[in-house]
């Protein structure tokens, strides 16, 4: 009996050491730099938004965080190293919630979205559009559809990536309007704005972010945008054309399962802050992002992500895409 008490006791002791010890890493956290994923390239909306994050959080936090490009596959290929990482909160990734909602409807992962991650904060919620070239041929995106429609699988669309929203929605509309056309998945933004600017692609979906100052500068021409989105009263929204769709695309910051909650919560609260910031505004305010002072933890990010995961396994399914994953 005095053996069973002992040995309670050695574990009860060895718990609360671990709390203890768990507490006292989270009160001097971080003690080394901090390393942000984005799984996109440089200069595109989620390295933007990356980028004009980091400075305001590592001051929130006392420390440093730095912006790590590992492009590829619509972000699963940097969600891929995180969800491999020590959960110690130093290895995080920042992300259009694509490879937690979108990429495990197309293909088998090297994760699982739903059980290899803690999910930190979601900072800002970005519109998605369509763009041609100011001198092309098509005025409107119905110009776009009759031509498509006329000449099958010749219509060339660029996106982001694989998997991405726009590549995804474009999807979901050739099937209801009936045309097709060759999708051309990009390592991000950038490589897709400049191969439509290079006249390499006819049709660009991606965030405003990317395509504003283009169509703004009267270099690109906006055909279809999502509902909502104001500055650009001449581009009709999904409902004016008649499709009855939803793009929402977060920004969200996860890193690997089992980051203590005392540390998921200091980076919450830091990146929160950030997002309010002085420096973060002049972004924002660019890539026109919404609900930038309405961040989401906890339960409420966890119910945000789960509706995505289901609104977009419609998407995939009605688009055709399903068929593709191996």
């Amino acid at each position: 009996m005095k053996r069973i008490l002992n040995v309670l006791l050695s574990a009860t002791l060895l718990s609360g050491f671990g709390l203890i010890s768990e507490a006292f890493a989270a009160s001097k956290f971080p003690v080394k730099p901090i390393s942000l994923y984005v799984g996109f390239a440089p200069g595109g909306s989620t390295d933007t938004i990356a980028r004009g994050l980091v400075d305001a959080a590592g001051e929130e936090l006392g420390g440093k965080v730095l912006v790590v490009n590992k492009p590829g596959a619509g972000g699963a290929v940097a969600a891929a190293l995180v969800a491999k990482a020590k959960g110690d909160g130093y290895t995080l990734q920042i992300s259009p919630d694509t490879p937690l909602t979108r990429a495990p409807h197309l293909r088998k992962l090297a994760f699982d979205p739903m059980k290899d991650f803690t999910f930190i904060s979601r900072v800002a919620v970005w519109k998605n559009g369509y763009v041609v070239l100011e001198d092309s041929q098509f005025k409107t995106w119905k110009d776009v559809v009759q031509w498509a429609k006329a000449n099958p699988g010749q219509l060339k669309v660029g996106t982001p990536g694989a998997g991405t929203t726009p590549d995804i929605l474009m999807a979901v509309i050739a099937k209801r309007d009936g045309f097709t056309y060759r999708s051309t998945p990009f390592k991000g933004d950038s490589p897709n704005m400049a191969a439509l600017l290079g006249g390499h692609i006819t049709v660009a979906g991606s965030g405003l972010g990317a395509w504003s100052k283009y169509v703004k500068a009267k270099k690109m021409r906006l055909i279809m945008v999502e509902d909502g989105v104001t500055g650009f009263a001449d581009a009709p929204d999904y409902k004016s054309l008649g499709y009855d769709v939803s793009s929402p695309t977060a920004a969200i910051i996860f890193g690997p399962k089992g980051i203590p909650t005392e540390i998921v919560n200091k980076l919450g609260e830091a990146f929160a802050a950030a997002a309010k910031s002085a420096a973060f505004k002049t972004v924002s305010d660019a890539m026109e992002l919404s609900e930038v002072n309405n961040p989401l933890y906890g339960k409420a990010l966890d119910t945000y992500v789960r509706k995505n995961y289901n609104l977009y396994k419609k998407y995939v399914d009605e688009g055709g895409l399903a068929k593709k994953k191996k």
